[in-house]
């Protein structure tokens, strides 16, 4: 049995990990961090592709901080 270490995960498993634990559907993270579609999250979120550049500010600060572009997750409204 292994212990989950989210810091040694890659960033498209961390954010996974961190929408799940948010309880966010793929629709409703596309929506809050304003990506392109729900097919192009499934397929970050899989490794499929490589976060771009574009997007990966909004998915850093969702993953480490848990902002989006409509603000908080956690209702600090920083």
């Amino acid at each position: 049995m292994s212990i989950l270490k989210f810091h040694d995960m890659p960033l498209y498993k961390q954010l996974k990990c961190v929408r799940v634990m948010y309880d966010l559907t793929q629709a409703d993270l596309v929506e809050m961090l304003r990506l392109k579609d729900v097919p192009l999250l499934s397929r970050i979120e899989r490794g499929e592709i490589p976060i771009s550049r574009y997007y990966m500010e909004r998915i850093q600060n969702f993953v480490y901080e848990g902002k989006t572009l409509t603000g908080s997750l956690e209702g600090d409204n920083q």
